[in-house]
């Protein structure tokens, strides 16, 4: 049986416009059977209350387990669940950030980034790659530190382009 992400990269490459954004999450095709499936059975048990606002104690046990599998201390305490990536980027950013910080991102990057650095009275600062589709590289990210930095924005696979860092960039950047 092919794998979910198997059938959207299928889809991704017979559309006739390669160029497609894939920037708001507005997919063209169907979403696998299995997936209607899986959600139709989530909301026939599911209970519609409001979870806690810190995420569903389960849940956040699970990721901080998760953590615990690749040696990283994680207490479900310290796990935040959000209902989506834009929530909590401005989240994080909120808790970051004072008018007139900066926040160093990719680009091409999530449009996310910016907006909610924006939203919050600080300045986002692009950092391009040399071939417009990879992650910046260290020297290009040293160039734009400034005292008002306060974090770089970095996500592996980037957000549009699917690029990802190995092992060894990764160390180089931190």
């Amino acid at each position: 049986m092919k794998r979910t992400l198997d059938r959207v990269l299928e889809a991704l490459n017979a559309h006739p416009d390669p160029d497609r954004s894939w920037l708001v999450g507005s997919p063209w095709f169907e979403p696998p059977d299995e997936l209607r499936k899986a959600m139709r059975d989530a909301a026939s048990t599911a209970s519609f209350d409001y979870p806690p606002p810190q995420g569903l104690a389960g849940l956040r046990a699970a990721v901080a387990e998760l953590h615990r599998r690749d040696d990283l201390a994680l207490e479900p305490e310290n796990v935040l669940i959000t209902h989506g990536a834009k929530s909590g980027l401005l989240a994080v950013f909120g808790c970051l950030l004072q008018p007139g910080d900066e926040i160093l991102h990719p680009v091409p990057c999530y449009p996310a980034y910016p907006a909610a650095v924006t939203a919050l009275g600080a300045t986002p600062v692009a950092v391009p790659s040399e071939d417009g589709r990879s992650l910046f590289e260290p020297a290009a990210l040293e160039a734009r530190i400034t005292p008002r930095t306060r974090a770089v924005v970095l996500s592996s696979p980037a957000n549009p382009t699917g690029a990802t860092l190995t092992g060894g960039q990764a160390r180089k950047l931190v």
